[in-house]
């Protein structure tokens, strides 16, 4: 068993709530007024032969805290865009609902470094979804890889229209990190707007090395398949760093190129995008951004500027000697990052009282 001290981490309760009961549930949910469209998945299942594997058993002693918390969880698989998506459902027992935080990680990390944080807002009356993107964690797509960055925005919608997720308490709540910041504007950009708020979590445009990456590619990007990860410093907690570099195991330890030529379109395809379909999208939605001046992970010298001119709005907030990991960040730093989203959460709640 895994403890991380320095990040306060309890263990939750996982209720793994069966295929025929999660079928029930998910039927009554339909028949209450879930989505029409017949090509969205119907079921989230859990097969029982995935309790066996050593895999699952590994899971559980090394993401999941150590106490229990006041709230119910769900965990299995549903079907989106071509893909075995993994997710968790938390929801606070006995407390008021205020909403439902849909919690996207970034690029190489995964739900399970959630579980504590997820456990802890539902234990104040947030509902929580969380999922782990195509390549990343338990879900299926090849490691660390996505055809198109349209994938991302695509599964995203097609977890707001899934019965058992569309019904969840208002206000919704749409919270991303790094490459999960990315997924979520392009949702917004391709999707009707379905988010009362959005968190930007140093959100990902360009990365940290994107010239190095556009030099790479155009001399060996077809010759070479993929490369070796290089684990930045991303925190200043030592626990954290000594956990991602050593301890996780369902870290991928190569990043494709592929990955890297689809960042490099999407980023064509942001620039292409008319001004008018960015307002359409954000226009009307509070938006806040958080952002550490010492992230060596993203480019976010070019990222905020780039994203202060489309999305007017947004509250941009600047942490003095925060790096990229900024819920995983030391002490201090991490109360800073709380507090503001603490802010915009009451915010949102508040609005809709």
């Amino acid at each position: 068993m895994i403890t991380l001290s320095t990040m306060n981490i309890a263990r939750i309760r996982t209720t793994v709530i069966l295929f025929s009961l999660i079928v029930a549930l998910s039927q009554a949910l339909i028949a209450r007024g879930g989505s029409e469209n017949p090509d969205l998945p119907r079921e989230i299942y859990f097969p029982d032969s995935l309790l066996r594997f050593p895999e699952f058993q590994s899971y559980i002693d090394t993401y999941a805290p150590e106490e229990d918390c006041l709230c119910f969880t769900t965990s299995g698989y549903l079907n989106a865009v071509g893909y075995e998506v993994f997710v968790h459902r938390f929801t606070g027992s006995d407390v008021p609902r205020k909403g439902t935080i849909w919690l996207v990680h970034g690029y190489l990390h995964h739900s399970g470094y959630y579980l504590d944080f997820a456990s802890r807002l539902a234990a104040e009356g947030w509902d929580l979804i969380l999922m782990d993107l195509p390549g990343h964690g338990l879900s299926g797509g090849d490691p660390a890889d996505i055809g198109d960055f349209a994938e991302y925005g695509d599964l995203i919608q097609d977890l707001t229209e899934f019965p058992m997720f569309s019904e969840s308490p208002r206000p919704w709540v749409a919270m991303g990190h790094s490459t999960g910041a990315s997924a979520l504007i392009e949702h917004g950009l391709s999707f009707s707007p379905g988010f009362d708020r959005y968190i930007l979590l140093a959100p990902l445009v360009r990365s940290a090395s994107w010239n190095l990456s556009q030099f790479g590619l155009s001399l060996g990007g077809r010759r070479i398949k993929d490369i070796p990860r290089r684990i930045r410093k991303s925190s200043g907690d030592g626990d954290f760093m000594r956990f991602m570099r050593t301890e996780d195991f369902l870290a991928p330890r190569r990043i494709p190129v592929s990955w890297v030529e689809a960042l490099v379109r999407w980023n064509d395809e942001l620039e292409r995008t008319p001004s008018s379909i960015w307002n359409r999208a954000f226009a009307s939605i509070d938006i806040t951004i958080i952002q550490g001046d010492s992230d060596s992970v993203v480019d976010w010298r070019y990222n905020l500027p780039f994203l202060n001119e489309l999305l007017p709005r947004a509250d941009f907030r600047e942490i003095a000697g925060a790096r990229h990991d900024l819920l995983f960040e030391s002490a201090d730093l991490r109360t800073q990052v709380m507090g503001i989203l603490y802010d915009a959460l009451n915010s949102a709640h508040a609005e809709t009282r």
